[in-house]
C-alpha cells in the first residue's frame, strides 16, 4: 500500500486536489480525522501496546471524534491493532482497515492534515524503508489564503474561519521554511495551486509521474471524496466536483483589506517573492497598521497559548 500524505496551510486547494486524485479507482483519499495524527504521528516511534487501556480508548474515539466517526470504522475493526509494535505501524492499520471497507481496489491511501509538515521529516526517516511514502504540499499566495479564511464561515461555530492576518501570515512563513528545510526531496513535492487551477491536467500529470501514480482522467468523472465528507462540512467544499475556478487565483487582489494585505507584505515578503508571487507596491509607513499588527500579534499568541490548554485537558480525559 502506497502511502501519500498532502500537508497545506487551510483554505490553500488541499480537499480540490485530494478529490482529484480520488477519481482514480487505484486512490482512496480518506476524509480528515486529525485526531489520529495526533495520537499517532507526533511521536510515531513510540510502542504501541493493545491492551485493555488502549481499546477502550480507541473504542471511545471512533465513536465519538468530531471527523473520524464518519470513517465508520467498528470495534471489532480494532482487532487489527492487537498485534501492532508502533505508533506508526498503528496509523498505516487503521487506513489499511478504512481502505479495505471503502475502496478496497485501490493500492494508494492519501491521508491529509495541516501539521504533516513538520512530522513527516521524523516519520520518513523511520519507516521510508519499510513503507512507500510521499509528501506533498500544496501552497497558495498566503494573501489569498487569508483572504479565503476570513470570507469563509466555519460550520461548528458559524464565525469566519479566521480574522487575524498575523496568524496566517506566520503559520504560512512556518510552513515555507519547514518546507525548505526538509534534507531528502525525492519524496517531498511542492504544488502551488495557481498552477493546479490554471492548468489542472499538466498539474495532475506532473504529480502523477512524481508519486507513480497510474494516469487520471482528470475531468472525466466525480471525485469519490466528497460523498465521505461529513455533510456538516460540505458546504467548505461545495466546489470540488466543478471544474477549476480560474477567477479565484486573483479575486483577492479586488477584496483584501488594505490593513491586512499591508500586514501580510510586510511580514511574508521574502518568501512570497521567494515563491515568485508578486509584490505589487511599496507601502508607506503607517502608524495605525503597525498598531494593528501589535494587536494581531498578541491575540495569536494568546490563542496558542489557549489551544494548548485545550489540547492537553482534552488528552486527560480521554
Amino acid at each position: 500500500m502506497k502511502l501519500i500524505f498532502i500537508t497545506y496551510i487551510n483554505r490553500s486547494g488541499s480537499t480540490f486536489l485530494a478529490n482529484l486524485l480520488s477519481k482514480s479507482p487505484e486512490v482512496l483519499v480518506c476524509p480528515e480525522a486529525e485526531v489520529i495524527m495526533d495520537e499517532l504521528l507526533v511521536n510515531p516511534n513510540n510502542g504501541f501496546h493493545f491492551d485493555l487501556v488502549t481499546k477502550n480508548k480507541w473504542e471511545n474515539i471512533i465513536l465519538t471524534d468530531e471527523k473520524l466517526k464518519f470513517w465508520d470504522l467498528k470495534t471489532e475493526d480494532l482487532k487489527e491493532l492487537e498485534n501492532v509494535k508502533s505508533n506508526f505501524e498503528a496509523f498505516h492499520t487503521i487506513l489499511k482497515v478504512y481502505l479495505g471497507k471503502t475502496k478496497p481496489a485501490a493500492s494508494t491511501v492519501v491521508y491529509k492534515a495541516e501539521r504533516l509538515i513538520d512530522l513527516f521529516q521524523e516519520i520518513f526517516e523511520s519507516f521510508g524503508g519499510i513503507y512507500n511514502m510521499y509528501l506533498v504540499a500544496i501552497i497558495r499566495d498566503c494573501r489569498a489564503v487569508f483572504q479565503s479564511q476570513r470570507t469563509t464561515i466555519h460550520p461548528y461555530n458559524n464565525r469566519s474561519m479566521n480574522m487575524n492576518p498575523v496568524e496566517t501570515v506566520l503559520l504560512w512563513n512556518k510552513f515555507v521554511k519547514s518546507y525548505f528545510r526538509m534534507n531528502d526531496k525525492k519524496n517531498l513535492y511542492m504544488l502551488k495551486y495557481e498552477n493546479l487551477i490554471s492548468d489542472p491536467e499538466n498539474s495532475i500529470s506532473l504529480l502523477q509521474f512524481k508519486l507513480g501514480l497510474p494516469k487520471i482522467e482528470t475531468w472525466s468523472e466525480q471525485g469519490d471524496l466528497y460523498q465521505r465528507i461529513p455533510e456538516n462540512q460540505r458546504s467548505l467544499h461545495k466546489n470540488i466536483n466543478t471544474g477549476p475556478m480560474v477567477e479565484r487565483i486573483t479575486d483577492w487582489e479586488d477584496t483584501i483589506r488594505k490593513s491586512d494585505r499591508f500586514i501580510i507584505d510586510l511580514l511574508g515578503r521574502n518568501l512570497i517573492k521567494r515563491l515568485e508571487y508578486q509584490i505589487f507596491e511599496k507601502h508607506s509607513f503607517n502608524l495605525g497598521f503597525y498598531t494593528l499588527i501589535l494587536y494581531f500579534w498578541l491575540q495569536y499568541v494568546i490563542a496558542i497559548l489557549l489551544g494548548k490548554m485545550i489540547f492537553h485537558f482534552k488528552r486527560i480525559i480521554r
